[in-house]
């Protein structure tokens, strides 16, 4: 074998091993290729699970947060309520209660006739005594010099009607309310001079006339017995009086017999005074 020969060999030989090597090299880097893809897509797939995942949780810890919120909420309203709700009920039962107690106490008033009217219960009677104007309105003696109804005027000498009491009285005397009531009226008022009225419960009014000093003021609210003013001679006047009217829905009525009421006579009201509808009027105590 010459020298040509031996070279020939010898590179056949390196260039199968290099063919060789390059065949392996190609073969493990397609296999290389194929894992490196199949390594990509499970990243991917990874990142992607991750994703989702803390996606789900967000929504799972929004729905969480938003729910206890919303349930702290709906539990204050429902404390709320509850609250309410008690409170409703027990005046629910209070309210029938004092509705069978009322029912009971007008069955009692439905029972009563002038006849037995002084079987009205006393807490009735004390309440009555304190809205209807009764007893007299002066702290003094009385002394009626001129009485309801017609006579001849003093001063014009023409005879008319005489709408009130007059009582005698010296400057400066107290005068008071003879009912628990809401002045509507304090001033001067043509002939009647110095005037103060009264407004008081169910529809009756008092007025007094000719003061000489008034001590309250109009929408003033007072109670029985309380000082309104003093007595005077102001206005049209033949001396020192008080004029004092008894009024029902504004129409006037005797005042005598009102000024003459008290518990001992408890009666002589409904029997004297029937202008004045007084079975509605139990009827309506009994509500109250």
């Amino acid at each position: 074998m010459n020298e040509k020969n031996l070279d020939e060999k010898y590179i056949r030989k390196n260039f199968d091993r290099e063919v060789i090597e390059i065949l392996k090299t190609k073969r493990l880097n397609e296999l290389f290729g194929i894992e490196e893809f199949d390594e990509g897509l499970e990243v991917k797939k990874v990142k992607f699970l991750k994703i989702f995942i803390k996606s789900i949780i967000f929504i799972i810890m929004f729905l969480i947060i938003t729910s206890y919120i919303f349930f702290i909420i709906e539990y204050v309203k429902y404390q709320s309520y509850r609250k309410n709700n008690k409170e409703i009920i027990a005046f629910g039962e209070l309210y029938q209660r004092d509705q069978k107690m009322k029912e009971e106490e007008l069955q009692d008033l439905k029972n009563l006739s002038f006849n037995n009217i002084n079987n009205l219960p006393e807490d009735k009677k004390n309440l009555m005594f304190n809205l209807v104007p009764s007893g007299s309105p002066l702290t003094r003696e009385i002394f009626i010099t001129s009485e309801f109804g017609a006579r001849v005027h003093p001063v014009s000498g023409v005879k008319k009607e005489h709408h009130g009491l007059d009582f005698r009285l010296d400057i400066g005397d107290e005068i008071i309310a003879p009912a628990i009531g809401k002045v509507i009226f304090a001033g001067k008022q043509g002939g009647y001079g110095e005037v103060v009225k009264i407004e008081h419960a169910y529809g009756f009014q008092t007025v007094y006339a000719h003061l000489n000093k008034i001590d309250v003021k109009v929408g003033e609210i007072v109670g029985k017995g309380k000082k309104i003013a003093e007595g005077g001679n102001t206005g049209v006047s033949t001396g020192p009086h008080l004029h004092y009217e008894v009024r029902y829905n504004d129409i006037p009525i005797d005042p005598l017999n009102f000024v003459n009421w008290n518990k001992q006579n408890f009666d002589i009201i409904f029997k004297n005074e029937r202008s004045v509808p007084w079975q509605y009027f139990l009827t309506v105590m009994g509500k109250n």
